[in-house]
């Protein structure tokens, strides 16, 4: 725990959006740190529907 992970996602432009708040409902709860959030979303060479976004998370506990 506590390592800072990356994380990259390729999906819909929109369900980046959802996995960005769904990392900070996470971060709220204290479950990980949203350490860099993606300042854009970049086209994904071959699709005219994916973007990737790229974040860096920090795990802080798993309590599952």
């Amino acid at each position: 725990m506590g390592e800072i992970n990356d994380v990259r996602i390729f999906a819909p432009e929109q369900d980046i959006a959802s996995w960005q708040s769904l990392f900070e409902k996470m971060e709220a709860q204290g479950l990980v740190e949203i350490v860099q959030k993606p300042d854009k979303f970049y086209e994904v060479r071959g699709s005219e529907k994916l973007k990737r976004g790229y974040f860096k998370i920090k795990l802080l506990r798993c309590n599952l």
